[in-house]
């Protein structure tokens, strides 16, 4: 799987400065460590108070009419909102926030808006909607002169072109981010760029080459290493190695991707584990 259903989890301390604090130091040109902040572990245990909390901020700066405030506030609560699985109604949020960072010319958030937009039309599989949502925030960020932020958008358009059986243009633009990150010494988007690629192997049936850029970007992913991206990247490991039947490695990284969910509670992850460890031990018989 791309990264599409799994971006996810950075480092637990930072998580509540994200989102609750009233300073300005995350803007829509840290979209990615933002979202990366929104799944981790005091998040996932505590979700329908995070959500309350921003949702009380946000109203609390509409009320008192500060329009750059109320913007902030609304970008991180439908964020977390669409990132914990509980929203609703969030196409007309975001469609608000694109209206509202319009009014008051932030093409940052403006960008943030219009990539979040993107996703929410890629759950609803809505690619076309999707992929023209993303164009207008990779174009923003580029008269921005914001380059991180568009590259960023550009491994989630690389995302929507596997949806459309486009793997070349996806490879491209996976490339083409990876080689920017690398300049510039982003390791962690570094990481995320490298599971895109092996994803595109993946889906290419390039079983050893998948299992090389997972392990890579497990390597460079220095600020997750308890986290839910790691897990993921473990349970990708291990799903690879069941298909060339090396069932004893499949083992030893879905181990490691348990360890992680339950330790953030995540059963889904811990079930999609215990699917495969299943399956492992049906085909050693």
């Amino acid at each position: 799987m791309l990264l599409i259903n799994h971006l996810v989890g950075l480092v637990s301390s930072v998580v509540i400065c994200v989102l609750m604090t009233s300073s300005h130091a995350v803007m829509a040109s840290d979209l990615s460590l933002a979202e990366l902040d929104l799944l981790h572990k005091n998040v996932l245990m505590d979700r329908e108070n995070t959500i309350k909390k921003a949702k009380a901020l946000y109203l609390k700066a509409k009320k008192n009419k500060n329009r750059h405030d109320e913007l902030e506030y609304l970008y991180r609560y439908t964020l977390v909102d669409f990132y914990t699985g509980v929203g609703k109604k969030l196409l007309n949020r975001v469609n608000k926030g694109i209206k509202l960072a319009e009014s008051i010319n932030e093409p940052a958030y403006l960008a943030g808006f219009y990539a979040l937009r993107s996703k929410i039309y890629v759950s609803q599989a809505d690619e076309n909607k999707a992929r023209a949502s993303i164009k207008k925030a990779i174009l923003l960020a580029q008269n921005n002169l914001n380059t991180k932020q568009e590259f960023t958008f550009k491994l989630h358009l690389a995302d929507i072109f596997m949806q459309q059986y486009n793997a070349n243009r996806a490879l491209q633009l996976v490339l083409e981010a990876y080689k920017f990150f690398e300049q510039e010494n982003h390791d962690y988007e570094m990481a995320i760029s490298l599971k895109h690629l092996a994803g595109i192997y993946e889906n290419d049936q390039q079983w050893d080459k998948a299992i090389e850029y997972y392990l890579r970007a497990l390597n460079l992913n220095s600020f997750d290493k308890r986290g839910y991206v790691t897990a993921i990247i473990y349970l990708d490991i291990a799903k690879a190695y069941q298909q060339v039947e090396e069932f004893e490695n499949s083992d030893k990284y879905l181990n490691k991707a348990l360890k992680v969910f339950d330790s953030l509670q995540l059963f889904s992850g811990m079930g999609d584990v215990y699917f495969h460890q299943a399956k492992n031990k049906l085909a050693k018989f």
